[in-house]
């Protein structure tokens, strides 16, 4: 598998991101989560991770699952 970077600048993606997910919780948020760690682009990874750190994501198992499973 080839990765890509798309160049996109960390806070224009940050700020994508807090749009894109407004303020859904863990339950909305890890559908999209592992949609984006599973495409071979670096700027999605990092993506997933800080949404996934997001204050106002509650800590749940289904969240520690994805976390041990990748």
């Amino acid at each position: 598998m080839r990765w890509e970077n798309l160049g996109v600048e960390r806070e224009d993606l940050e700020k994508s991101m807090a749009q894109v997910v407004g303020s859904a919780d863990v339950d909305l948020l890890l559908p999209l989560a592992e949609r984006l760690w599973s495409e071979p682009v670096w700027e999605f990874n990092v993506a997933t991770l800080r949404t996934l750190a997001l204050e106002h994501v509650s800590m749940s198992s289904e969240l520690w699952v994805f976390r041990k499973g990748h």
